[in-house]
């Protein structure tokens, strides 16, 4: 009997110890989901709503403003679009041409295989298709180890993939004070703002001159000189993709129509024919702010591969770090 005794005891002994470590291991499993699951599933909350922001962004640009979806995406990828967009609500009247030409620029100098990617960042493409809520599932319900990290696998690519990085595409350097219509007051302000800067070049009758205009000892080639450097004004502050400041466009049309003249000894005749009014080579001088308007210009384990992306998590979501947790908890609780 009492050899029997001490088998029935050891048998039970290694009983209790089986349920023992399985209670452990599941007590161990839980700790992990709940250290990992919930800052995983937070991940791919903010991924999701950052793609959800990015194709927002896209489709109002081509919906509302008539910016090619290609292009659009282009300037998501470089981080210009949400900054132009802001831009664009506040003009009372959008420039058609300047969209147009947008569109064209945006994707003029890349490969198909560029802007492909623009667009896959955009939309991120598949990802709506990852299979995330049935992972999510299994990870919930698993019962080993072995099938926790398995749905975890899914879980991190989601949290840390799905084109969350824009592809490398240069910006354009875009103009964003091109995009609104010019009004007719404007450009009637450029246009008296030329006229005062080059007055004093193209030559008037200062008795006959008056606030309201100017009397030009040469009146054809001063105002085909004006028309020409009105255009060129135009022309430079409506460029989308380059960025001038009105100050030196000015400087440049004074400096070209005062080095053809005193320099080059040209008359006001042969000066209109430079209409891109050339400074290569000229010395830079100076111009006087012409008084008064708004164009006024002078100037982130285990065998599973995912405890090193975990890590990113701010958490030890490794098997050891929740062991060594689960373990401490056991020695209280038999302290007690």
């Amino acid at each position: 009997m009492g050899f029997l005794a001490g088998v029935v005891g050891e048998l039970n002994r290694r009983e209790d110890a089986a349920e023992r470590r399985e209670e452990f291991m599941m007590n161990l499993l839980e700790r992990r989901k709940a250290a990992i699951l919930p800052q995983v599933m937070d991940r791919i909350d903010k991924r999701n709503a950052a793609v959800a922001e990015r194709s927002a962004r896209v489709k109002t640009a081509n919906i509302k403003y008539n910016i090619t979806t290609e292009a659009a995406a282009v300037l998501e990828s470089t981080g210009e679009l949400s900054p132009l967009l802001e831009s664009l609500a506040q003009e009372k009247t959008v420039s058609r041409s300047a969209i147009e030409t947008l569109s064209e620029a945006a994707v003029a100098n890349l490969k198909p295989e560029q802007i492909g990617a623009a667009m896959k960042y955009a939309f991120d493409a598949g990802y709506a298709s990852e299979p995330t809520s049935e992972k999510l599932v299994e990870a919930i319900y698993a019962n080993t180890q072995e099938d926790f990290s398995s749905a975890l696998e899914t879980l991190m690519s989601s949290a840390t993939g799905g084109g969350g990085k824009a592809p490398s595409i240069d910006p354009l350097g875009l103009n964003r004070s091109a995009f609104g219509a010019l009004s007719e007051t404007r450009i009637a302000n450029i246009r008296k703002n030329i006229e005062d800067s080059l007055a004093s070049r193209l030559g008037y009758d200062k008795n006959k001159s008056t606030k309201d205009g100017y009397v030009w000892t040469d009146p054809k080639s001063a105002n085909d000189i004006i028309n020409n450097a009105e255009r060129f004004y135009v022309e430079q502050i409506t460029d989308v993709v380059a960025q001038r400041n009105p100050e030196d466009i000015m400087r440049q049309i004074v400096t070209s129509v005062e080095y053809l003249k005193d320099e080059s000894n040209l008359s006001l005749e042969a000066i209109t024919e430079f209409d891109q009014f050339p400074t290569d080579g000229m010395p830079q001088k100076p111009i006087e702010p012409p008084p008064g308007n708004n164009d006024t210009v002078v100037i982130p384990s285990s065998g599973s591969g995912t405890g090193t992306a975990l890590g990113e998590l701010g958490v030890d979501t490794s098997v050891g770090g929740i062991y060594d947790a689960v373990k401490k908890d056991e020695q209280a609780k038999e302290g007690n």
